[in-house]
């Protein structure tokens, strides 16, 4: 009676030897793949904030890029004690309905503000007003939703210190700031 015995055989050790080695490259490229894409997102992260400034000049609210990369701002919303405004007019409307100043304003939404820079949302010269902007600062609530090159994409508030990740930006007809 003839016995069917498995040897190894030197052939059948290489073959083995060549899928083991094959599948330890294969999971070390995907994690190469998977630790260098972590490293590009974190290499163009965007950190915006947004604050007021009050000095001689007048009141300035900014924007500011902190992070790696560029900040791609979609939408804005502005409250002033607690009601929606829909443009700067509107928010300089609640202190002075005659206003009719100096004042400027830079366009915010669809703007992509590189690392290191800052962006001037809001400039009012007039003393007067400027004072009493900065006075009721505490009243202004500006939320900013913006997206990195990846598509992740944060709300930041001149409140809030920390940015929220949200899964995408609201739509303009939700926050519908025009600036």
């Amino acid at each position: 009676m003839a016995e069917n015995q498995r040897k190894m055989t030197p052939e059948m050790i290489m073959a083995v030897s060549a899928l083991l080695v094959s599948l330890v490259t294969a999971v070390a490229t995907i994690h190469s793949a998977y630790t260098s894409r972590a490293y590009a997102r974190a290499s163009l992260w965007p950190n915006l904030g947004a604050g007021v400034s009050f000095n001689d000049t007048g009141f300035r609210f900014l924007l500011m890029n902190r992070g790696t990369g560029p900040a791609m701002i979609q939408s804005m919303r502005v409250e002033y004690d607690g009601k929606p405004m829909h443009n700067w007019q509107q928010l300089l409307n609640q202190f002075d309905p005659k206003f009719r100043g100096s004042w400027g304003s830079s366009f915010v939404s669809r703007v992509t503000l590189p690392t290191n820079q800052m962006l001037d949302a809001l400039t009012v010269s007039d003393k007067k007003l400027a004072r009493q902007m900065y006075d009721a600062s505490d009243k202004l609530k500006v939320e900013i939703c913006y997206c990195s090159v990846y598509d992740e994409c944060w709300i930041t508030s001149d409140i809030e210190q920390q940015n929220q990740p949200v899964t995408q930006c609201p739509d303009r007809t939700e926050w519908n700031f025009a600036n």
